[in-house]
């Protein structure tokens, strides 16, 4: 009877253990695996994203999701210097000729702003929920790099 027990014992410590085992090895799969790329990430660097290419409207309908993040995308600028509040990124041409600022985004800085000026462009910047001067605009850009589209 004793062997009878003893042999139970050993099988109870021998599938406590493997169950134990199997339960660390597949308790967190994603604890081990390198972090996934976004699809929208142009630059992907030691496991996190540097810059995210949007489109103006998913920069104006999800502002928090890009809040703070560096971003390119693309949409026609006007700069005017003489007004603190002239300097925009709209979706469209048509919604500067018709001062629909919350169809764009304000803009911060244009290094080398004249060769964009009234055009279509492509930008890099740091994109911010913060609406802009007078929170007339959906958001606001930092502008590091603009150049214009064809």
């Amino acid at each position: 009877m004793r062997d009878n027990a003893l042999s139970r014992l050993k099988r109870y410590v021998t599938l406590l253990l493997l169950a134990s085992f199997c339960q660390v090895s597949i308790a967190d799969p994603d604890a081990t695996s390198p972090p996934k790329r976004p699809p929208n990430c142009i630059d992907w660097s030691d496991g996190t994203c540097r810059a995210y290419w949007v489109s103006m409207i998913q920069l104006i309908g999800s502002p928090e999701r890009y809040d703070g993040k560096r971003v390119m995308t693309e949409g026609f600028i006007h700069i005017d210097e003489h007004q603190r509040e002239g300097k925009n990124l709209y979706v469209h041409r048509e919604d500067y000729l018709h001062n629909l600022y919350k169809n764009g985004l304000w803009v911060i800085d244009v290094p080398g702003g004249e060769k964009c000026q009234d055009a279509y462009v492509s930008v890099i910047g740091v994109f911010s929920s913060d609406t802009g001067h007078m929170g007339a605009s959906a958001g606001s850009i930092r502008i590091e790099r603009c150049r214009p589209v064809d």
